[in-house]
């Protein structure tokens, strides 16, 4: 299978060439600006976001104006895209962290390309259990871990994510 290396967005470069062509037209490049909240929870998911730099974060709104972070999407993922395999509204609010740029595209378009391709659907359905998994370890460590070692996890995910941390 033939990768698509020239988009900066891991998710979209792991894509099959015909994958990607079936969509990759219709991208658009978004700039993600520092605290814009791209989707409160309970908003209807209209586009799919996929970073090539800066990062995302999924907060959960509690009762209390606290925040909780549950999960952290960067170059290596996007935002949006369940609606593709799944239709349906947003769980959390999505804040930019960190300032970048993005492609973007419609969840309408994502969806027909979906629909045509077996491969594309399971890699989007993985990736949403992917996204599931790293909100039930944010919530674990928050639960458990002193704030010394969530902050250490914290660092090592947004190094993950942007590569500018790797000099400390």
């Amino acid at each position: 299978m033939e990768k698509v290396p020239r988009s900066p967005n891991r998710l979209l470069a792991s894509l099959s060439t015909a994958d990607f062509k079936t969509f990759g037209s219709y991208l658009e490049t978004a700039e993600l600006t520092q605290e814009n909240v791209l989707f409160a929870a309970g908003d209807r998911l209209t586009r799919v976001f996929f970073p090539h730099s800066g990062v995302v974060s999924l907060v959960v709104s509690l009762a209390s104006d606290d925040m909780v972070e549950v999960a952290m999407i960067g170059r290596d993922s996007c935002f949006g895209a369940s609606p593709a395999i799944d239709d349906n509204n947003s769980f959390t609010d999505a804040v930019v962290q960190l300032p970048g740029l993005a492609s973007t595209l419609t969840v309408e378009r994502l969806r027909t390309a979906a629909v045509k391709s077996v491969a594309l659907r399971t890699k989007l359905a993985r990736h949403e259990r992917a996204l599931c998994a790293q909100a039930q370890q944010s919530a674990a460590c928050n639960a458990i871990h002193s704030i010394g070692a969530r902050l250490a996890r914290r660092l090592l995910r947004m190094n993950d994510l942007t590569g500018l941390l790797c000099c400390l």
